[in-house]
C-alpha cells in the first residue's frame, strides 16, 4: 500500500511495539449516536423534563382557553411552583393548593435527578464506546504466539478472557500492553492527531492531552500509580477530542509512509 498514514509506538511501561492508525470521525459519531438511540428506544429520560405555561394573548377572547406552551426545565425552574398554580384544582382551598404545589416541586426534582442520571450514563457509555472503536480500529498489535498470558488471567486471576478475535485483541491491548494512564494517553494522542489531520492544529491536541495529564497527577505532582479504573482510563479520549475545531487548520503530525505491510 502507498502513502498509508500510521505511526510506530514503543509502549513505555511494557516495551511492546504497536502501530497506530487514524480512525474515521464519522464512525465514531455513528457509534456515539447509537448509544443515545438505544437509550431512547428503552424509554429512558434522555430529554429534560418539561412544564406547561398558559399564556393569555393580548387579543384573548373571554370564554376561550388560553394558549398553553411547553418548556424544558433547568435547574432554575424546578421550584418555580406556587399554591396559586393549583387553586383551581384545589377548589380554592389554599392549604390543599400548597400541598399540591409542594408535591409538584418534589416531582420536578425527582424527574430532573432521573434526567441527570441518564445523561451521565449516556456520556460514560459514549466514552467507553469511543475508546473501543479507537483501540479496535486505531491500533495494530500482535498477540503473543503462546497463550500463557490467557492462562495466567483465567487460571490465576479468574478472569474470563474473550474468545472473539477482535475482543481478544482489545482485551490483550488494555490489560497487558497499555498498563499506565500515560501509555493510554500516548496512544490516544497519536490516533487523534492522525484522525484529525487537516482539521486541527497539533498543539491543540497536545494542549488537550496536557489537561488530561494534569487530571491524572496527584497532589505531589507525580502520575498516579497503575490501578485507575477502566472508565477513568477510557475517559482520556474525552479530553483529547475537545481539540476539534470548526475551521480547517494546518496538518496534524503523523508520517505518511509507503509500504505498510
Amino acid at each position: 500500500m502507498s502513502n498509508i498514514l500510521f505511526e510506530k509506538i514503543l509502549v513505555p511501561s511494557t516495551g511492546i511495539e504497536i502501530t497506530t492508525l487514524p480512525v474515521s470521525e464519522t464512525l465514531v459519531n455513528l457509534v456515539q449516536r447509537k448509544v443515545e438511540q438505544d437509550y431512547r428506544a428503552r424509554g429512558e429520560q434522555v430529554d429534560p423534563p418539561t412544564y406547561k405555561v398558559k399564556i393569555e394573548l393580548p387579543d384573548f377572547t373571554p370564554g376561550t382557553e388560553p394558549e398553553e406552551k411547553e418548556y424544558e426545565h433547568d435547574e432554575t425552574t424546578l421550584d418555580q411552583v406556587s399554591a396559586d398554580d393549583f387553586l383551581e384544582e384545589a377548589d380554592g382551598d389554599i392549604e390543599k393548593a400548597q400541598k399540591l404545589a409542594d408535591r409538584q416541586i418534589k416531582n420536578n426534582r425527582r424527574a430532573w435527578a432521573k434526567y441527570l442520571n441518564t445523561i451521565n450514563r449516556i456520556e460514560r457509555e459514549k466514552r467507553e464506546k469511543t475508546s473501543e472503536v479507537m483501540f479496535k480500529r486505531g491500533v495494530l498489535v500482535d498477540l503473543p504466539e503462546d497463550d500463557g498470558w490467557i492462562k495466567a488471567q483465567e487460571d490465576g486471576l479468574g478472569i474470563e478472557v474473550p474468545k472473539n478475535p477482535d475482543d481478544l485483541r482489545l482485551h490483550y491491548l488494555t490489560t497487558e500492553v497499555l498498563i499506565t494512564p500515560e501509555d493510554v494517553l500516548l496512544v490516544v494522542q497519536s490516533i487523534t492527531k492522525m484522525s484529525m489531520k487537516g482539521m486541527v492544529k497539533p498543539e491543540q491536541v497536545d494542549a488537550a492531552a496536557d489537561t488530561f495529564q494534569d487530571i491524572l497527577r496527584g497532589r505531589d505532582g507525580q502520575l498516579d500509580e497503575p490501578g485507575k479504573s477502566e472508565g477513568e482510563i477510557r475517559g482520556a479520549m474525552e479530553e483529547i477530542e475537545v481539540a476539534h475545531v470548526d475551521e480547517i487548520h494546518g496538518s496534524a503530525s503523523g508520517d505518511e509512509v509507503e509500504g505498510l505491510a
